[in-house]
């Protein structure tokens, strides 16, 4: 057994423990608290930190780490190498791979987070939305039974059917109800659920309700991937 749980609820390593990220548990520490040793596995390198709580079913396994001022609640599974920093994980939500979730960002209801996705700043991921692949979230929200992947860069909204792939950019004052991929731009724009916008598009101040945007720039792959990289890497060099 890695850790007890004691009286209060609070956990306390029995061994030594080295996380997926180096970090170091001496044996005696003091973790977070649970409702039962149904909440954390006792296998892998999973861990609670002080202040963080795993209660009802949920219930946090593989090497994921929970971290202060995080909640783990209802039936909600978080596991692989995910981090939960001064996040919520609830409903039947699944949260894996390398996805970290944290600023008071919060995942509900049955939605699905896979892979190296970031979720920060009060963004909202609910419904039977999935998001996965690299994408960020900062403060958005993603509901319904929107699609994520790839690498998108979202403040906005994604809701409806709305599907989001690739390199797009999404500001905090445009809507997604339809299909977008590519490297796209989207500033103050709403794409309703029959738009569909695929290739290199800089669209502000636009509502498009059918699917004519879609360009086909084979020779400008390249660029367009070193654009999106660019502005990925920028994003996180600034938001550590």
């Amino acid at each position: 057994m890695k850790y007890v749980r004691q009286i209060d609820g609070q956990i306390r390593a029995s061994e030594d423990l080295i996380l997926h990220d180096d970090r170091i548990i001496t044996k005696g520490t003091l973790g977070g608290k649970i409702d039962s040793s149904r909440n954390l596995a006792q296998s892998g390198k999973c861990w609670v930190f002080p202040g963080a709580e795993i209660k009802d079913g949920a219930y946090v396994s593989g090497n994921a780490i929970i971290e202060s001022d995080s909640v783990i609640s209802d039936s909600a599974k978080v596991y692989g190498n995910a981090i939960i920093r001064g996040g919520k994980v609830s409903g039947e939500t699944r949260v894996l791979g390398e996805a970290v979730v944290k600023n008071e960002a919060e995942v509900g209801d049955e939605a699905h987070v896979i892979g190296n996705v970031i979720l920060t700043n009060e963004c909202k991921v609910f419904g039977k939305a999935r998001v996965q692949g690299e994408a960020i979230i900062d403060g958005g929200i993603i509901k319904d039974d929107a699609v994520v992947m790839g690498k998108p860069l979202i403040f906005g909204t994604v809701e409806g059917k709305g599907r989001v792939s690739d390199c797009v950019y999404v500001d905090a004052d445009s809507i997604v109800r339809g299909k977008v991929s590519g490297c796209v731009q989207l500033v103050r724009t709403v794409l309703e659920p029959n738009s569909i916008v695929t290739g290199d598009h800089e669209l502000e101040d636009a509502v498009i309700e059918d699917p004519s945007l879609a360009t086909s720039c084979p020779e400008r792959v390249p660029q367009l991937n070193a654009e999106c990289c660019s502005r990925r890497e920028l994003y996180l060099a600034n938001n550590p």
